[in-house]
Protein backbone atom coordinates (compact mmCIF):
# COMPACT_ATOMS: atom_id res chain seq x y z
CA UNK A 1 0.00 0.00 0.00
CA UNK A 2 1.22 3.51 -0.79
CA UNK A 3 1.07 5.93 2.11
CA UNK A 4 0.94 9.60 1.21
CA UNK A 5 0.62 13.00 2.77
CA UNK A 6 0.01 16.10 0.66
CA UNK A 7 0.24 19.84 1.08
CA UNK A 8 -1.26 21.91 -1.71
CA UNK A 9 0.08 24.98 -3.47
CA UNK A 10 -0.73 26.98 -6.56
CA UNK A 11 2.27 27.90 -8.68
CA UNK A 12 5.90 27.30 -9.60
CA UNK A 13 8.47 29.98 -10.40
CA UNK A 14 11.40 29.37 -12.76
CA UNK A 15 14.34 31.76 -13.03
CA UNK A 16 16.50 31.86 -16.13
CA UNK A 17 19.14 34.59 -16.10
CA UNK A 18 22.85 33.73 -16.18
CA UNK A 19 25.63 35.73 -14.52
CA UNK A 20 29.08 36.23 -15.97
CA UNK A 21 30.70 37.08 -12.64
CA UNK A 22 30.98 33.41 -11.76
CA UNK A 23 32.85 31.24 -14.24
CA UNK A 24 31.06 28.17 -15.55
CA UNK A 25 33.32 25.15 -15.00
CA UNK A 26 34.56 23.07 -17.91
CA UNK A 27 32.67 19.90 -18.79
CA UNK A 28 34.05 16.69 -17.28
CA UNK A 29 36.17 14.37 -19.42
CA UNK A 30 34.35 11.52 -21.12
CA UNK A 31 35.09 7.81 -20.88
CA UNK A 32 33.94 4.99 -23.20
CA UNK A 33 30.81 2.95 -22.48
CA UNK A 34 31.80 -0.25 -20.69
CA UNK A 35 29.27 -2.79 -19.43
CA UNK A 36 29.17 -4.04 -15.83
CA UNK A 37 31.12 -0.93 -14.75
CA UNK A 38 30.09 1.79 -12.31
CA UNK A 39 30.06 5.11 -14.13
CA UNK A 40 28.26 8.45 -14.11
CA UNK A 41 26.17 9.76 -17.02
CA UNK A 42 26.48 13.41 -18.02
CA UNK A 43 24.13 15.45 -20.20
CA UNK A 44 26.42 17.54 -22.36
CA UNK A 45 23.86 20.19 -23.32
CA UNK A 46 22.32 20.61 -19.87
CA UNK A 47 25.73 20.49 -18.16
CA UNK A 48 24.36 18.21 -15.43
CA UNK A 49 24.58 14.60 -14.25
CA UNK A 50 21.90 11.92 -14.49
CA UNK A 51 20.13 11.69 -11.18
CA UNK A 52 16.62 11.22 -9.86
CA UNK A 53 14.33 13.16 -7.56
CA UNK A 54 12.45 14.84 -10.40
CA UNK A 55 10.34 17.90 -9.76
CA UNK A 56 7.04 16.07 -10.25
CA UNK A 57 7.95 12.84 -8.43
CA UNK A 58 10.90 11.55 -6.46
CA UNK A 59 11.68 8.57 -8.69
CA UNK A 60 11.42 10.40 -12.02
CA UNK A 61 14.61 10.32 -14.04
CA UNK A 62 16.20 13.77 -13.99
CA UNK A 63 19.51 15.61 -14.11
CA UNK A 64 21.14 17.51 -11.27
CA UNK A 65 23.82 20.15 -10.79
CA UNK A 66 24.25 19.13 -7.16
CA UNK A 67 24.60 15.37 -7.24
CA UNK A 68 24.91 12.55 -9.72
CA UNK A 69 24.05 8.90 -9.21
CA UNK A 70 26.09 5.96 -10.44
CA UNK A 71 24.77 4.01 -13.40
CA UNK A 72 25.72 0.66 -14.85
CA UNK A 73 24.85 -0.93 -18.20
CA UNK A 74 24.24 -4.64 -18.63
CA UNK A 75 23.68 -6.66 -21.77
CA UNK A 76 19.96 -7.24 -22.34
CA UNK A 77 19.80 -11.05 -22.39
CA UNK A 78 17.70 -13.77 -20.80
CA UNK A 79 20.78 -14.92 -18.90
CA UNK A 80 20.94 -11.55 -17.11
CA UNK A 81 17.17 -10.99 -16.77
CA UNK A 82 14.69 -13.86 -16.65
CA UNK A 83 11.88 -11.47 -17.69
CA UNK A 84 13.56 -11.11 -21.09
CA UNK A 85 12.31 -14.56 -22.05
CA UNK A 86 11.69 -14.19 -25.79
CA UNK A 87 14.36 -16.43 -27.37
CA UNK A 88 14.11 -14.62 -30.69
CA UNK A 89 15.00 -11.32 -29.02
CA UNK A 90 17.14 -11.98 -25.96
CA UNK A 91 18.78 -15.42 -26.18
CA UNK A 92 22.00 -13.74 -27.30
CA UNK A 93 23.08 -10.13 -27.03
CA UNK A 94 22.57 -8.05 -30.18
CA UNK A 95 25.40 -5.60 -29.39
CA UNK A 96 23.19 -2.53 -29.00
CA UNK A 97 20.44 -3.26 -26.44
CA UNK A 98 21.17 -2.68 -22.76
CA UNK A 99 19.53 -2.71 -19.38
CA UNK A 100 20.22 0.70 -17.82
CA UNK A 101 20.73 0.41 -14.06
CA UNK A 102 20.89 3.15 -11.45
CA UNK A 103 21.69 3.43 -7.73
CA UNK A 104 19.31 6.28 -6.98
CA UNK A 105 16.86 4.81 -4.47
CA UNK A 106 19.16 3.82 -1.62
CA UNK A 107 22.68 3.88 -3.09
CA UNK A 108 22.90 0.29 -1.86
CA UNK A 109 21.01 -1.54 -4.62
CA UNK A 110 20.76 -1.43 -8.40
CA UNK A 111 17.36 -0.67 -9.92
CA UNK A 112 16.51 -0.37 -13.60
CA UNK A 113 15.60 2.76 -15.53
CA UNK A 114 12.26 2.14 -17.24
CA UNK A 115 9.55 3.99 -19.11
CA UNK A 116 5.87 4.24 -18.30
CA UNK A 117 2.75 3.81 -20.36
CA UNK A 118 2.03 7.52 -20.86
CA UNK A 119 4.46 8.08 -23.72
CA UNK A 120 7.07 10.47 -22.34
CA UNK A 121 7.89 9.71 -18.69
CA UNK A 122 11.05 7.90 -17.55
CA UNK A 123 11.51 6.34 -14.11
CA UNK A 124 14.41 5.00 -12.02
CA UNK A 125 12.93 2.45 -9.61
CA UNK A 126 12.20 -0.82 -11.40
CA UNK A 127 13.56 -3.79 -9.41
CA UNK A 128 14.90 -6.91 -11.09
CA UNK A 129 12.30 -9.70 -11.43
CA UNK A 130 9.53 -7.53 -9.96
CA UNK A 131 7.70 -5.84 -12.84
CA UNK A 132 6.00 -8.01 -15.45
CA UNK A 133 6.74 -5.79 -18.44
CA UNK A 134 10.05 -5.39 -20.23
CA UNK A 135 9.92 -1.62 -20.66
CA UNK A 136 13.47 -1.35 -19.38
CA UNK A 137 15.60 -2.16 -22.41
CA UNK A 138 17.43 0.66 -24.15
CA UNK A 139 19.59 1.42 -27.17
CA UNK A 140 22.67 3.58 -26.63
CA UNK A 141 23.68 4.90 -30.04
CA UNK A 142 27.21 6.26 -30.37
CA UNK A 143 27.25 9.62 -32.16
CA UNK A 144 31.05 9.71 -32.23
CA UNK A 145 33.56 10.92 -29.66
CA UNK A 146 31.90 8.85 -26.90
CA UNK A 147 28.70 10.92 -27.20
CA UNK A 148 25.55 8.78 -26.95
CA UNK A 149 21.87 9.22 -27.66
CA UNK A 150 19.56 6.98 -25.69
CA UNK A 151 16.19 5.63 -26.79
CA UNK A 152 13.77 2.91 -25.77
CA UNK A 153 14.58 -0.32 -27.57
CA UNK A 154 12.08 -1.54 -30.13
CA UNK A 155 12.33 -4.87 -28.31
CA UNK A 156 10.41 -3.46 -25.37
CA UNK A 157 7.10 -5.29 -24.90
CA UNK A 158 4.88 -2.21 -25.04
CA UNK A 159 6.94 -0.21 -27.49
CA UNK A 160 4.25 -0.18 -30.17
CA UNK A 161 1.22 0.30 -27.89
CA UNK A 162 -1.07 3.09 -29.06
CA UNK A 163 -0.59 5.05 -25.83
CA UNK A 164 3.19 4.86 -26.12
CA UNK A 165 3.88 6.44 -29.48
CA UNK A 166 5.86 9.09 -27.60
CA UNK A 167 8.70 6.67 -26.93
CA UNK A 168 9.85 7.31 -30.47
CA UNK A 169 12.33 9.83 -29.15
CA UNK A 170 15.65 10.33 -27.37
CA UNK A 171 15.97 10.50 -23.60
CA UNK A 172 16.78 14.10 -22.73
CA UNK A 173 15.90 17.29 -20.92
CA UNK A 174 13.55 19.97 -22.26
CA UNK A 175 15.31 23.22 -21.38
CA UNK A 176 12.23 25.43 -21.38
CA UNK A 177 10.46 23.27 -18.78
CA UNK A 178 13.06 24.18 -16.14
CA UNK A 179 12.29 21.06 -14.08
CA UNK A 180 15.41 19.06 -15.05
CA UNK A 181 13.32 15.93 -15.66
CA UNK A 182 14.09 13.46 -18.46
CA UNK A 183 11.58 12.87 -21.25
CA UNK A 184 11.44 11.16 -24.61
CA UNK A 185 12.40 14.10 -26.76
CA UNK A 186 11.31 14.57 -30.35
CA UNK A 187 9.82 17.29 -32.50
CA UNK A 188 6.53 15.38 -32.31
CA UNK A 189 6.47 15.41 -28.51
CA UNK A 190 7.94 18.87 -27.95
CA UNK A 191 7.86 20.92 -31.16
CA UNK A 192 9.89 24.12 -31.09
CA UNK A 193 11.49 23.45 -27.70
CA UNK A 194 15.18 23.02 -26.86
CA UNK A 195 15.81 19.29 -26.40
CA UNK A 196 19.08 18.35 -24.68
CA UNK A 197 19.71 14.75 -25.78
CA UNK A 198 23.49 14.21 -25.95
CA UNK A 199 25.04 12.17 -23.11
CA UNK A 200 28.40 10.72 -22.22
CA UNK A 201 29.92 8.62 -19.47
CA UNK A 202 32.26 9.87 -16.74
CA UNK A 203 34.48 7.87 -14.39
CA UNK A 204 33.91 8.10 -10.61
CA UNK A 205 37.31 9.77 -10.25
CA UNK A 206 36.44 12.47 -12.80
CA UNK A 207 33.04 12.97 -11.19
CA UNK A 208 34.61 13.59 -7.78
CA UNK A 209 37.00 16.09 -9.37
CA UNK A 210 34.39 18.19 -11.18
CA UNK A 211 31.24 17.93 -9.07
CA UNK A 212 32.26 20.56 -6.46
CA UNK A 213 32.77 23.19 -9.17
CA UNK A 214 29.47 22.37 -10.89
CA UNK A 215 27.59 22.58 -7.59
CA UNK A 216 29.27 25.87 -6.70
CA UNK A 217 28.36 27.43 -10.04
CA UNK A 218 24.78 26.23 -9.68
CA UNK A 219 24.49 27.74 -6.20
CA UNK A 220 25.94 31.05 -7.39
CA UNK A 221 23.70 31.20 -10.44
CA UNK A 222 20.61 30.42 -8.38
CA UNK A 223 21.47 33.18 -5.91
CA UNK A 224 22.20 35.61 -8.74
CA UNK A 225 18.87 34.83 -10.39
CA UNK A 226 17.10 35.33 -7.07
CA UNK A 227 18.79 38.67 -6.46
CA UNK A 228 17.97 39.97 -9.92
CA UNK A 229 14.31 38.94 -9.86
CA UNK A 230 13.79 40.28 -6.32
CA UNK A 231 15.32 43.66 -7.12
CA UNK A 232 13.11 43.92 -10.19
CA UNK A 233 9.95 43.08 -8.26
CA UNK A 234 10.48 44.99 -4.99
CA UNK A 235 11.65 48.57 -5.45
CA UNK A 236 14.15 49.74 -2.87
CA UNK A 237 14.57 46.33 -1.21
CA UNK A 238 17.72 45.97 0.91
CA UNK A 239 19.69 42.94 -0.25
CA UNK A 240 23.14 44.09 0.82
CA UNK A 241 23.98 41.03 2.93
CA UNK A 242 23.07 38.55 0.18
CA UNK A 243 24.82 40.65 -2.46
CA UNK A 244 28.00 40.64 -0.39
CA UNK A 245 27.98 36.83 -0.33
CA UNK A 246 27.32 36.68 -4.06
CA UNK A 247 30.15 39.11 -4.79
CA UNK A 248 32.64 37.10 -2.73
CA UNK A 249 34.06 34.47 -5.06
CA UNK A 250 35.38 32.55 -2.05
CA UNK A 251 31.81 31.85 -0.88
CA UNK A 252 30.92 28.20 -0.39
CA UNK A 253 27.85 26.34 -1.65
CA UNK A 254 26.38 26.44 1.86
CA UNK A 255 26.95 30.20 2.13
CA UNK A 256 25.42 30.86 -1.29
CA UNK A 257 22.41 28.71 -0.47
CA UNK A 258 21.96 30.44 2.87
CA UNK A 259 22.03 33.81 1.09
CA UNK A 260 18.93 32.78 -0.85
CA UNK A 261 17.24 32.55 2.55
CA UNK A 262 18.43 36.07 3.33
CA UNK A 263 16.75 37.27 0.14
CA UNK A 264 13.54 35.48 1.15
CA UNK A 265 13.64 37.17 4.56
CA UNK A 266 14.24 40.56 2.95
CA UNK A 267 11.32 40.06 0.58
CA UNK A 268 9.02 39.16 3.47
CA UNK A 269 10.17 42.24 5.40
CA UNK A 270 9.54 44.42 2.33
CA UNK A 271 6.06 42.97 1.88
CA UNK A 272 5.24 43.38 5.58
CA UNK A 273 6.26 47.04 5.49
CA UNK A 274 4.14 47.66 2.40
CA UNK A 275 1.12 45.89 3.87
CA UNK A 276 1.43 47.70 7.18
CA UNK A 277 1.79 51.03 5.43
CA UNK A 278 -1.43 50.57 3.49
CA UNK A 279 -3.54 48.79 6.11
CA UNK A 280 -6.45 50.46 7.90
CA UNK A 281 -9.22 49.09 10.17
CA UNK A 282 -11.61 49.47 7.27
CA UNK A 283 -9.19 47.93 4.76
CA UNK A 284 -7.06 45.31 6.56
CA UNK A 285 -4.18 43.65 4.74
CA UNK A 286 -3.95 39.91 4.10
CA UNK A 287 -0.70 38.80 5.75
CA UNK A 288 -0.79 35.19 4.49
CA UNK A 289 1.99 35.84 1.98
CA UNK A 290 4.37 36.59 4.83
CA UNK A 291 4.45 32.91 5.76
CA UNK A 292 6.67 32.43 2.70
CA UNK A 293 6.61 29.83 -0.06
CA UNK A 294 3.00 28.95 0.70
CA UNK A 295 2.44 27.79 -2.89
CA UNK A 296 5.71 25.84 -3.17
CA UNK A 297 6.99 28.11 -5.90
CA UNK A 298 10.46 27.50 -4.42
CA UNK A 299 10.06 23.75 -3.99
CA UNK A 300 9.92 22.84 -0.30
CA UNK A 301 12.28 25.61 0.79
CA UNK A 302 11.39 26.72 4.32
CA UNK A 303 9.29 23.64 5.03
CA UNK A 304 10.30 20.76 7.33
CA UNK A 305 9.37 17.08 7.31
CA UNK A 306 10.02 14.50 10.01
CA UNK A 307 8.43 11.56 8.17
CA UNK A 308 11.63 10.05 6.78
CA UNK A 309 9.64 9.23 3.63
CA UNK A 310 11.47 7.85 0.60
CA UNK A 311 9.91 10.51 -1.60
CA UNK A 312 9.60 14.06 -0.31
CA UNK A 313 9.22 16.53 -3.13
CA UNK A 314 6.75 18.75 -4.92
CA UNK A 315 4.50 17.49 -7.69
CA UNK A 316 1.69 18.68 -9.96
CA UNK A 317 -1.52 17.36 -11.48
CA UNK A 318 -1.74 13.85 -10.05
CA UNK A 319 -4.88 12.01 -11.12
CA UNK A 320 -7.31 9.96 -9.09
CA UNK A 321 -6.68 11.80 -5.81
CA UNK A 322 -8.69 14.37 -3.86
CA UNK A 323 -9.02 17.30 -3.62
CA UNK A 324 -9.20 17.53 -7.36
CA UNK A 325 -10.79 19.46 -10.18
CA UNK A 326 -13.51 18.06 -12.43
CA UNK A 327 -10.89 16.14 -14.40
CA UNK A 328 -9.54 14.45 -11.26
CA UNK A 329 -6.33 16.48 -11.35
CA UNK A 330 -4.75 18.22 -8.41
CA UNK A 331 -4.91 21.95 -8.95
CA UNK A 332 -1.43 23.45 -8.93
CA UNK A 333 1.68 22.46 -7.01
CA UNK A 334 1.66 20.26 -3.93
CA UNK A 335 4.17 18.67 -1.57
CA UNK A 336 4.06 14.92 -1.25
CA UNK A 337 5.66 12.52 1.23
CA UNK A 338 5.45 8.92 -0.01
CA UNK A 339 6.85 5.72 1.45
CA UNK A 340 6.20 2.06 0.54
CA UNK A 341 5.28 1.19 4.14
CA UNK A 342 3.49 2.82 7.07
CA UNK A 343 5.18 5.81 8.64
CA UNK A 344 4.43 8.83 10.78
CA UNK A 345 5.72 12.35 11.20
CA UNK A 346 4.98 15.95 10.47
CA UNK A 347 5.17 18.27 7.46
CA UNK A 348 5.22 21.80 8.74
CA UNK A 349 6.53 25.36 8.61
Amino acid sequence: MKHKLFLLGASMLVSSSVFAQWTKPADPKSTPLVTETELYLYNKDAGAFFSGYGASYGTRAAVSYRTGEMVKLREATTANYAELDDPDLFATWDGVTYVFQDSIISKTRWDEVWFGEDSTTIWTDRQNNVASNVNFVWNFENQGGDIYRIKASEKAANYFADNQKGVYGWMGVVKEFGNKECYFCSDVNFPGLTQQIDWYFVTPEEYEAVMPGIALYDAATHLGDTLTSSKALYAGIDLADAEAIYSNYESTVAELDSAVGLVTDAVLAWKAAELEKNATPENPSDMADLIGNTTFESGISGWTTTTGAQNSTTATNKTGEQPADDNQNFIGQFWENWHPSSYSGKMYK
